[in-house]
């Protein structure tokens, strides 16, 4: 049986801009739902929750309830197509449904409980987040209610995958990756309190928190930009990165999930190698980290360490390639910190390698550096800061 049968028996083909597709339903991987603000013959929304590739579709007079203190009646009506949850337009006077469509809230959804009599979703829309309940109350007569929300004693902070831009940027908004302390605030009696990712209580270290907005601002989000023209951006200032959120995902505490991509700003530089850090563990016996630097007008300046980004190939042949250059004292005119000059093995700066790394700190050192490989073609002596 057409589960769309109805639906088509009341469409003419031709004579509405409404989508009446050819092939059967087919089911997408994540339910959607879409609320249409519809200006018939009586304005009403339509509530449609897709199920098994179809839209089951509900006629709401009054709307979706803004409170749980009152229900609303919901209609039942025929299946829609599920491209109908992108529809928009006017259908035309005379036909079925004459008369304005535009999306009022769409998203996605979970299903709690879905039976023949009572239908338990939760939402994860624009305009409408949370539980809702529709339940029958006689033939095609329902009614729609809303869940009180329950708020839990404390959560996880959602986290952003490591990733690369996203090949369509109308299905995704685009923020600067900025550095500082992921933090949630919880709102009890008009006072705020701030919890830190392990759950420790910072709000003191943030006096002016509970003013107005006098002295806390809200990052824009570029919806309208391509991601590539918004990280570029971010390489101009400076920044780490950008972080790309899908439009229809949803807040998953304590997770990790692609719907949140960190687009790092990935860096290139020569450097100099002015010694190496003995490995332990598994690297023991071998390089666990070389010393790097740049020139400057003092001489050869410290700019970190880099211990990521060695294969055991690569290892065994820098040792063997740094074995030879051997020094008694540092090759580095800037202090080398403790922990690292300690145990390092120094070496004549005459080695350049290329890393990838994040970005330069305030001390003049490289965040998150990457072995990228050797440059026999640089020399050592013109290695500076780009």
């Amino acid at each position: 049986m057409d589960p769309l049968h109805d639906y088509r028996s009341k469409r003419r083909p031709g004579r509405t801009p409404e989508p009446i597709p050819a092939d059967p339903p087919v089911a997408s991987t994540e339910p959607v739902f879409v609320v249409q603000e519809h200006h018939a013959r009586r304005l009403h929304w339509d509530f449609r929750l897709e199920r098994d590739g179809v839209l089951v579709s509900w006629a709401l007079p009054k709307g979706v309830p803004d409170s749980p203190d009152r229900n609303h009646l919901a209609v039942h009506t025929e299946d829609h197509p599920l491209e109908y949850a992108t529809f928009a337009g006017e259908i035309p006077r005379g036909e079925y449904g004459g008369g304005q469509v535009t999306i009022w809230d769409h998203g996605s959804y979970d299903t709690v409980k879905w039976t023949g009599d009572e239908v338990k979703v939760v939402l994860y829309g624009q305009r409408l987040t949370g539980g809702y309940t529709l339940f029958r109350t006689g033939g095609s007569n329902w009614m729609i209610h809303r869940e009180r929300r329950q708020l839990p004693g404390r959560i996880e902070p959602m986290l952003a995958r490591t990733g690369e831009l996203p090949p369509d940027d109308s299905s995704w908004a685009y923020e600067m990756k900025w550095d500082g302390l992921r933090a949630l605030a919880y709102i009890s009696d008009g006072r705020a309190r701030l919890l830190s990712r392990t759950g420790q209580d910072i709000t003191r270290d943030y006096p002016g928190l509970g003013l107005t907005g006098a002295r806390w601002q809200t990052p824009p989000t570029f919806t309208s930009e391509a991601g590539a023209d918004v990280q570029a951006v971010s390489v101009q200032h400076g920044l780490e990165g950008i972080v790309a959120k899908r439009l229809t995902s949803r807040y998953e505490p304590g997770k990790r999930t692609g719907s949140w991509r960190k687009i790092k700003n990935v860096r290139q530089q020569e450097v100099v190698v002015g010694g190496w850090k003995p490995g332990e563990g598994n690297r023991a016996g071998q390089i666990g980290s070389l010393l790097i630097g740049v020139q400057d007008a003092a001489g050869l300046a410290y700019a970190g360490h880099v211990g990521t980004g060695f294969s055991q190939q690569t290892l065994r042949m820098l040792g063997e390639l740094l074995a030879p250059l051997r020094r008694a004292a540092s090759p580095f005119a800037s202090p080398v910190p403790p922990e690292h000059a300690r145990p390092a093995v120094w070496v004549e700066p005459s080695v350049v390698i290329e890393v990838g790394f994040a970005g330069w700190t305030k001390a003049g050192r490289m965040r998150a550096p990457t072995y990228r490989g050797l440059r026999p073609d640089k020399d050592p002596a013109g290695v500076v800061r780009e």
